[in-house]
């Protein structure tokens, strides 16, 4: 939704304010020189010209109560203007849900008095009147960015936790999804409903989903992605009748995150403030939905659950962080020019990671072989030579260490590149296309043409032609247009 702040702000100040709250606005926010003896359009024009800038928004909002507070949080959460059926249950609880248009005109007025006469919100109806709607039922609030970055945390009730463990379990039990997906085995996992990050080996490059050579981070926020999307849990379907829809769902996750986030670093909070505070914004748990949702995150790592005076709390260990992460060296072993590596319970995600980005890998066996890539290698050397475990390899083979060398032996000097052809794309959707997908398979040359592998051509190729794209060679052994 596009979004006038422009448009808000006047309707604010010259349809929404009276001079008595223009002149609260004034005092709230310490606007200097306010005008003495004037009438309401040198008031507007005044608060007006003031409004939207930083002066006084830290002074306001730490005026407000919990309740005119967790309205803002949720239009921060939301993003987008709310209109006052929305902001009812802040104000009035009322089983059935339906709020008359007297309830709606006394939650106009609450939020009049509580929020927009003290300077830190927008609000208008006139734009959003529909000829079916009365003027309280179309009355909406919206929180301009400039000012959802300076509210101030969630109030939560939390108190800090001493003794947590801080070790981090995603990174064994995603190892050994790796491990799993690599060699497609299907393993009986807990929390079906949960999806997992799907990896896979293509052209012996690994992927996370579409990403070429994941980091540790990136395959963090990737399980926790799909933790936050976690429905209904283990409660029997056909106990519920709502089927949520896919942005409902994402909803929810962002709510989910929103609160969690919003827990101070070394605190925690009960499950059932957890759920109130997610169903004040409006995404509630469903059924077996929390109890799921809180054993899955502990199972992953991202939730702690200490007992503190006989209460239960959960603790959210949301950042990725390496030195919460305890796990085995990588087994290696050299064998006819290549390294071989067998994927032990409890390996070092981050040390195959790594020897992922300077490496073409295949399965063979009950294990994984490695050769150095010299494209890979080249790209990151710098990089790579900054890693521990990148050093221990580099004592261990021979075959990595040679062309470590050699790379480095000829840094800095033009090389012709061999194994590599050149496309044009002629249709600029599917140059974006391929490049959301391929950045890192493909140099650009200018004038839509780029350089690729020999052993990636085909890939994109039939990546393209399965967008409805037709390929046409104008010599096969040089080069390709799309």
């Amino acid at each position: 939704m596009a979004i006038s702040i422009e448009s808000f702000l006047k309707e604010t100040i010259h349809n929404v304010c009276t001079v008595a709250g223009l002149r609260k606005i004034c005092k709230v926010r310490g606007f200097q020189g306010p005008p003495s003896q004037s009438g309401k359009s040198d008031w507007a024009d005044f608060v007006q010209l003031r409004f939207m800038n930083e002066t006084g928004l830290q002074t306001a909002f730490s005026q407000l109560d919990e309740q005119a507070l967790a309205v803002l949080h949720f239009l921060k959460f939301t993003g987008e203007p709310q209109e006052t059926e929305k902001l009812a249950p802040f104000f009035l609880k009322k089983d059935s849900g339906y709020y008359s248009d007297q309830d709606l005109k006394q939650i106009v007025e609450f939020l009049t008095d509580r929020l927009i006469n003290n300077g830190v919100v927008l609000a208008a109806f006139e734009q959003h009147r529909r000829s079916n709607k009365s003027k309280w039922e179309s009355y909406a609030l919206y929180l301009p960015p400039e000012f959802a970055k300076l509210l101030p945390p969630l109030r939560l009730p939390t108190i800090p936790i001493s003794g947590t463990i801080r070790y981090s379990k995603w990174a064994a039990i995603m190892g050994e999804i790796l491990a799993q997906d690599i060699f497609k085995k299907s393993v009986p996992r807990p929390f079906q409903e949960i999806t997992h990050p799907k990896f896979t080996l293509v052209a012996g490059t690994l992927r996370l989903e579409s990403k070429l050579h994941p980091t540790p981070e990136e395959i963090h926020e990737a399980m926790f992605d799909k933790w936050l999307l976690c429905t209904q849990g283990l409660a029997k379907m056909e106990k519920y009748t709502r089927i949520e829809t896919e942005s409902r769902v994402k909803q929810k996750a962002r709510a989910r995150r929103y609160v969690l986030q919003n827990v101070p670093s070394g605190h925690g909070i009960k499950k059932e403030d957890l759920e109130k505070h997610c169903a004040q914004l409006n995404c509630s748990f469903i059924g077996d939905e929390l109890a799921v949702f809180v054993e899955a995150g502990i199972h992953f790592g991202f939730l702690e659950k200490l007992s503190q005076d006989g209460i239960e709390y959960i603790i959210p260990q949301l950042e990725y962080s390496a030195d919460k992460i305890r796990s085995l060296p990588l087994a290696l072993e050299e064998k006819n020019g290549k390294t071989w590596v067998k994927l032990n319970k409890n390996y070092s995600l981050d040390e195959f990671l790594t020897l992922a980005k300077a490496s073409l890998l295949s399965v063979e066996g009950d294990g994984i072989a490695a050769v150095p890539c010299p494209k890979y290698i080249g790209r990151m050397v710098a990089e790579l030579d900054a890693h521990p475990f990148i050093k221990q390899l580099l004592t261990y083979s021979i075959a990595y260490r040679q062309t470590f060398e050699a790379i480095k032996e000829r840094a800095g000097k033009i090389a012709v590149h061999s194994g590599l052809v050149v496309i044009k794309v002629n249709c600029p959707d599917l140059e974006s296309v391929l490049l959301f997908k391929y950045s890192d398979n493909m140099v650009k040359l200018g004038e839509g043409c780029y350089a690729v592998s020999q052993e990636d051509l085909p890939e994109l190729l039939q990546y393209g032609k399965k967008k409805g794209f037709t390929t046409k060679f104008i010599n096969s052994h040089t080069k390709a247009s799309a």
